[in-house]
C-alpha cells in the first residue's frame, strides 16, 4: 500500500466553485482516501498506519521525485491551491505548432511524429493536464501514445485517441495537398457508406472517439468558415458505429448550419463553433451537445502574426473571426449550452504545456473562473467519460491533483504561467515536484 499526504492546502471545489482552507489530502493506492482539516486527516492516517502493509519504498518525506511513487511523501501545501488535474479535449500531440504546419505534414516522417507526441505528451502533463482527447492523431499516433502511457513506457496524460479524422473530397484537410498525398493519409470518405467504413476503420485501429470534419477547415483553409461540408446523413452514419462500440463522435463545425446537422445526428461535442446563431446554440442545449471553443487556437495566430511566419491568409481569417467566435460563445452561454476545455494544441505558436492558458480566455471570454476551471475538468471530464473517476477532488476518485501557488479563482496568472505549478500528481504519483527543490 503506497500513501502520501498534502497538508494545510486550499482545496476547490470545481462543482460549487468554493475554497476550503486548511485542509489535509490523503492519498492511498492512487486514490484519494480523505479531504478534510488536519485533526481529522491526521485520525484516518493513523488507522491506515495500523494496518499492516507492503512496506514503500525508502523515501524522506516530501522529498517524492518527478514521475515517481509517492510512498511516504508529505507536502506542506500552506499557501497553496489544490484543483484536480485539468483536461484538455481537443489537441493534436502530433503536432508541431509551427507557424505552416502544411511544413509538417508534407517533411517529416511518419516515425517523426509518435517521437514529437513523446515530448509533447510529457510537456502536457507536467503543466498540470492529466487528462487529453486528441482528435485527429495522424498515423494513429494518439493510440500508440495513449498506450504507451498505459504501459508505463512512457510519461504523459490519460488519452481518448481519435486517429486520423474523417474527412470528404475537397473538404477541410483535402483542399491544398497533391492527389497522391491527401489520399495516402487522410483517405477522405464520401457519402453514408464510405462514412460508415472510414468510421470502423477508426476503431479497428483502436480510437476511443469518432473526429468528423464536417464543416470547412480552420482559418488557414480556402474554403468559407461559415459553410457545411458533410450531410446529416453522413454525420448520423459515423454517429451510428461509433455507438453501436459504445464512443461518441465530435465534429469540426466552424458555421450553425453545420453545427445543426451534427447536433440533428447526435454528436456529442461541437469543436470551435465560431459562426453559431441562436437556433444552433438553443438546439446544443436542449441536446445537450457540449462545444469546444478552442479560443487559444485564434489568439496564437493574432500574437504572432505574418511577420513570425505564418501565412497570411491565415492572420486575415483569424482577423475576421475572432470578434464573432466571441460573440458565438457568449451566445451559446446564454443559452445554456454545456462547455468543455480545448485547445486545439499544435496549431501555429499554440504550443503543447500552455494548454491551460485557454481557461483563462474562457474567463476573459464571459465565464466566470469558477465555470472556466470546471469546464477544465468536471465538465470534460463528462464528455470523455471519465468522470466517475476524474474532474474533482473527492474521496474514491484517482489521485490527479494539482497545486498552484496563486489563486486559480482569482488570478488568471496562474493558468498563463505554468511556473504557478508547483506540483502535479496522476494517479498519486508523482510527474512534476517544485516543491522539494
Amino acid at each position: 500500500m503506497s500513501s502520501a499526504r498534502i497538508c494545510g492546502v486550499s482545496v476547490v471545489d470545481v462543482r460549487t466553485g468554493e475554497v476550503a482552507p486548511g485542509q489535509d489530502i490523503e492519498i492511498r493506492d492512487g486514490l484519494i482516501a480523505s479531504i478534510g482539516p488536519a485533526a481529522a486527516t491526521a485520525a484516518t492516517a493513523a488507522t491506515a498506519a495500523a494496518t499492516p502493509a507492503a512496506a514503500p519504498r525508502a523515501r524522506t518525506a516530501g522529498s517524492a521525485s518527478d514521475n515517481g511513487e509517492a510512498g511516504g511523501a508529505t507536502w506542506d501545501g500552506t499557501g497553496l491551491w489544490a484543483v484536480p488535474g485539468m483536461m484538455d479535449a481537443h489537441c493534436h500531440l502530433s503536432n508541431s505548432a509551427r507557424p505552416d504546419v502544411v511544413q509538417s505534414l508534407t517533411f517529416d516522417l511518419p516515425s517523426f511524429y509518435s517521437i514529437r507526441a513523446v515530448k509533447h505528451a510529457r510537456d502536457v502533463l507536467r503543466a498540470g493536464i492529466t487528462a487529453i482527447r486528441d482528435v485527429g492523431g495522424i498515423y494513429f499516433t494518439d493510440v500508440a501514445i495513449r498506450d504507451a502511457v498505459l504501459q508505463g513506457l512512457i510519461e504523459g496524460p490519460r488519452v481518448r485517441a481519435g486517429g486520423p479524422s474523417i474527412r470528404m473530397t475537397g473538404g477541410h484537410g483535402d483542399v491544398r495537398y497533391s492527389p497522391s498525398f491527401s489520399h495516402s493519409i487522410f483517405q477522405p470518405a464520401d457519402g453514408v457508406d464510405e462514412v460508415r467504413k472510414a468510421a470502423r476503420r477508426n476503431l479497428k485501429y483502436g480510437a476511443d472517439v469518432i473526429k468528423v470534419l464536417s464543416g470547412s477547415g480552420g482559418v488557414g483553409s480556402g474554403t468559407d468558415l461559415d459553410s457545411a461540408q458533410y450531410s446529416e446523413a453522413e454525420i448520423a452514419a459515423a454517429v451510428e458505429v461509433a455507438r453501436d462500440a459504445g464512443k461518441k463522435v465530435a465534429i469540426h463545425s466552424h458555421s450553425s448550419k453545420a453545427t445543426k446537422r451534427g447536433v440533428r445526428a447526435g454528436v456529442a461535442s461541437v469543436e470551435h463553433g465560431t459562426y453559431l446563431d441562436r437556433e444552433a446554440v438553443d438546439m446544443m442545449a436542449e441536446a445537450g451537445t457540449f462545444l469546444v471553443p478552442t479560443f487559444i487556437a485564434l489568439r496564437r495566430i493574432l500574437e504572432h502574426g505574418a511577420g513570425e511566419g505564418i501565412p497570411a491568409i491565415m492572420v486575415e481569417r483569424a482577423k475576421e473571426a475572432d470578434e464573432i467566435h466571441l460573440k458565438s460563445f457568449q451566445l451559446a452561454l446564454a443559452a445554456g449550452v454545456r462547455v468543455a476545455m480545448g485547445t486545439d494544441a499544435g496549431t501555429p505558436f499554440n504550443l503543447h504545456g500552455e494548454n491551460a492558458t485557454e481557461i483563462a480566455l474562457m474567463a476573459e471570454a464571459g465565464m466566470s473562473p469558477a465555470a472556466a476551471l470546471r469546464a477544465a475538468t468536471i465538465e470534460t471530464a463528462e464528455l470523455l467519460d471519465w468522470s466517475d473517476s476524474l474532474g474533482s477532488l473527492e474521496v474514491g476518485k484517482r489521485a490527479d491533483i494539482v497545486l498552484f501557488d496563486v489563486d486559480p479563482l482569482a488570478d488568471l496568472a496562474a493558468y498563463r504561467d505554468t511556473r504557478h505549478v508547483r506540483l502535479v500528481l496522476k494517479d498519486g504519483a508523482v510527474c512534476r515536484d517544485d516543491l522539494t527543490r
